[in-house]
């Protein structure tokens, strides 16, 4: 590369499971470090849509679509469900969000749905006392009993895995914020300055310095590098 760093160079990927195997095993073959941004946001994973929405019903107990969120995503709650549920809110001119709380009218619902409902107030029971100023290494394990419980086995284990790479002492409104990030670049800027904030050395998967960048085209928005693959 006549002396680029190899950060300059980023290499996009159109599918990141047909093709980051091989890419991988090549790099390593020739002794190419390269920095492979995973997805550290929201996406589309369900375990960490789960939580996002737990958290923000905590920031904001008036967002609507987290309810509504945390409502389709229970084991068991079709979407269905889901759509009946707010056809008989707006039907009885009621407020969505009462539903799950002391305002629920629950003679509205059929047993299946208000089976629905209740699940959704347990898990917010679950975080009575909770603030977005807790720490995640206090309430890393609870949340992982709210999704054994509410979602299932699989996903409880997704998040303590999940978790194990971050770090414990940041807040749950830190979390928030990278579950919510709009983008990869966004999700690492939090991160940086979660460690700035700690006073912790930047983690090496973080730290993108002589490294060839390797991500998805889609993941690439508004980045640039001197050289593309």
């Amino acid at each position: 590369t006549g002396g680029l760093p190899p950060e300059d160079i980023l290499i996009l990927l159109s599918s990141r499971n047909d093709q980051l195997d091989q890419l991988q095993e090549a790099m390593r073959n020739t002794d190419v470090a390269i920095d492979v941004q995973q997805n550290l946001g929201l996406a589309r994973d369900k375990t960490i849509r789960f939580v996002f929405a737990l958290l923000r019903i905590l920031q904001n107990p008036n967002d609507y679509l987290a309810w509504r969120t945390l409502l389709g995503l229970r084991t068991g709650v079709g979407i269905g469900t889901c759509v009946s549920i707010g056809d008989k809110v707006l039907l009885n001119n009621l407020n969505y969000k009462d539903q799950f709380t002391e305002g629920q009218t629950a003679i509205v619902f059929s047993a299946k749905e208000t089976g629905a409902i209740n699940g959704v107030v347990s898990i917010m029971n679950s975080t009575a006392g909770w603030a977005t100023t807790d720490l995640l290494g206090q309430r890393a394990s609870q949340i992982a009993t709210i999704l054994g419980s509410h979602a299932s086995e699989e996903d409880a284990n997704a998040w303590i895995t999940w978790t194990a790479q971050m770090p414990p002492d940041m807040t749950l409104e830190e979390l928030a914020d990278i579950l919510g990030s709009r983008s990869e670049k966004d999700a690492r800027q939090i991160m940086k300055e979660i460690y700035m904030r700690l006073n912790q050395p930047l983690p090496a998967g973080l730290d993108p310095s002589g490294r060839v960048r390797v991500m998805t085209l889609h993941s690439s928005k508004g980045l640039g590098a001197k050289v593309v693959f």
